[in-house]
């Protein structure tokens, strides 16, 4: 009896039925498939013992390595995916089906720009009012299809279109008094100084993050910086900044790669805060009331460690800026201090 539950176990051991098999994720990486490579793939699941498999089709940007990318439901992908479920059902594979294209369950080609998912955006029109009431022409706000405001999606190819739609729809409009003493950086002025590129206050707040600057890294491979520099000791508490890389996709863990510094003299400066990376372009964090003549931004120099870790991607890449703001207010920070905030562009708003 012993010995026939041995040679029964051993026997399910080295030949598992089919509900017992191992089950594996199957991508199809920005439809980089063919289907002479479907073929093999599934050939060898069969001779390694697999039961089958989840497909997932992922739009996700990886490099090119088929002759003829196919994709998601055009004819050439059906063809395909048609004969991927005629194998499943030679070799008696389970299969799972994954409801979208992409990560996020609810794409595809099909899917009309006002049925998609969607960001908040925002724009802002700062009046100067005389107590009567006027019409006024308020700024238009973003449009394009990205991460944030009006950065534009990079990097993915994954429609039948060739143009990624543009779309905006009103939300609504908010107002409120700004306090008496408001300025800009630009009303207290301030001069830009950097270690490399051109900067100026304009560009820098304009609020505009498709727009890029350049700030190289200096040859010695010190921290590039951009600083501000006012005639008379200013204080703040928050900033807003995109420029720098983000968090990556899969990482849970956000390298202070930014950091703000303080000095009265120009020379000597003190630690304010480091600037996490954020999981977008842009980012705002608040810190400790903070009085100085100058503020200095530094960016982490890949090059500076020497990559001794290791191959750092962001040493291949230069460093760009398109927006970097202060505020005497967390609630005035940059472009969050929003006294008309609209999703679609609105022409005449009355307004007291």
């Amino acid at each position: 009896m012993a010995d026939e539950t041995y040679n029964t176990l051993l026997s399910g051991f080295k030949n598992p039925p089919q509900e017992a098999r191992p089950r594996v994720w199957y991508h199809w990486m920005n439809g980089n498939v063919t289907s002479d490579g479907i073929e093999k793939d599934l050939r060898w699941m069969k001779e390694a013992g697999i039961g089958g498999f989840h497909n997932f089709d992922v739009g996700f940007p990886v490099q090119q390595v088929v002759p003829e990318r196919l994709v998601f439901m055009t004819p050439g992908w059906k063809s395909a995916y048609a004969r991927m479920t005629d194998l499943v059902g030679e070799y008696c594979f389970e299969m799972g089906v994954s409801s979208a294209p992409g990560w996020s369950q609810s794409g595809g080609p099909w899917v009309k720009p006002e049925q998609a998912m969607k960001k908040l955006v925002w724009s802002e029109t700062v009046i100067h009012s005389d107590g009567k009431e006027h019409c006024y022409e308020l700024r238009e706000i973003p449009s394009a299809t990205g991460a944030i405001q009006n950065s534009k999606i990079v990097g993915l190819s994954y429609s039948h279109e060739s143009v990624t739609p543009d779309y905006s729809q009103q939300v609504g409009v908010v107002a409120f008094r700004l306090p008496d003493d408001y300025r800009t950086l630009s009303d207290i002025g301030v001069k830009i100084t950097s270690s490399g590129g051109e900067f100026d206050i304009a560009k820098l707040t304009d609020g505009d993050i498709a727009t890029s600057m350049l700030l190289p890294y200096p040859q010695d491979n010190s921290d590039p910086w951009i600083q501000y520099e006012f005639d008379e000791p200013q204080s703040f508490c928050a900033l807003t900044v995109s420029g720098g890389s983000t968090r990556d996709l899969f990482s849970p863990d956000a390298k202070a790669e930014r950091t703000l510094w303080a000095s009265d003299d120009g020379k000597e400066f003190r630690r304010v805060c480091d600037i996490e990376q954020s999981g977008t372009f842009q980012m705002t964090k608040s810190f400790g009331k903070t009085t100085s003549k100058y503020f200095r931004f530094s960016f982490h120099n890949p090059n500076r460690d020497g990559n001794a870790g290791g191959w750092d991607i962001m040493a291949m890449y230069p460093m760009y800026v398109q927006f970097l703001s202060m505020a005497k207010s967390s609630l005035l920070c940059g472009r969050l201090h929003m006294p008309l905030t609209f999703l679609k562009p609105l022409k005449k708003e009355r307004m007291k």
